[in-house]
């Protein structure tokens, strides 16, 4: 299974312990288990994700969840919350403008390295960046047991964008997998993980406690 089909009960059961933050695909699957997010999160300047995010059809919904997204993020997707909220990507040619208008006063402004490939990696970023110390990662498998079950089944991978992007995955490189075995992966998820581990070990965060309860691929 995918991790965060596995879990979502016990997010459910600890929903009042902890600040949840939600991470692209994974606003479907919360949303049909009755929880309602902390934060959600978007980095990918595609169009579709506005397409992805207006299925759900539920305006109260998005007035009680604030989006926290990478600036290149289209605007159509900031219109959909009533609160949002912008960090700037590192090494994008906006990010450069953006700094050149802000005339000096860019310091001010949050540059979250480790923030890609993946919108995962945008979370775990920002959340180290805001000096979380205590992190628990759900649903960040960065790779897979079965080619034909990726995600959740919850998401709208196996729903209405079905023919966009197909259910199978390519699958071309095994990784150790975190809870032993080994699970499939390709580049984007393998480079998502080695950015995942990178910032993670940035001297800066050595206090944090990260611990990864996801069932794929293992990071150091």
């Amino acid at each position: 299974w995918p991790s965060l089909d596995q879990d979502i009960e016990f997010i459910k059961q600890h929903r009042h312990q902890v600040l949840v933050f939600s991470c692209g695909s994974a606003m479907h699957p919360l949303y049909k288990a009755g929880i309602t997010p902390d934060i959600h999160f978007e980095i990918e300047r595609t169009d579709y994700i506005a397409q992805w995010i207006s299925l759900i059809d539920d305006e109260a919904y998005f007035q009680d969840v604030p989006l926290v997204a990478t600036h290149n993020v289209a605007p159509i997707v900031f219109s959909k919350f009533k609160n949002t909220f912008a960090f700037l990507k590192p090494n994008d040619p906006g990010t450069d403008l953006i700094l050149q208008i802000a005339n000096g006063q860019g310091g001010k402004l949050l540059q979250a390295y480790g923030s890609n490939p993946q919108v995962g990696n945008g979370v775990l970023a920002f959340a180290l960046y805001m000096g979380f110390k205590n992190i628990h990662l759900f649903g960040i498998d960065v790779g897979y047991k079965d080619k034909n079950y990726h995600h959740s089944k919850d998401s709208e991978y196996y729903g209405s964008f079905a023919d966009k992007f197909g259910v199978a995955r390519q699958g071309n490189k095994e990784v150790k997998g975190n809870f032993g075995g080994t699970v499939y992966t390709e580049m984007v998820y393998d480079h998502s993980r080695h950015v995942l581990e990178w910032i993670l070990q940035r001297p800066e965060f050595s206090d944090v406690s990260c611990i990864n309860c996801s069932d794929g691929a293992f990071i150091h």
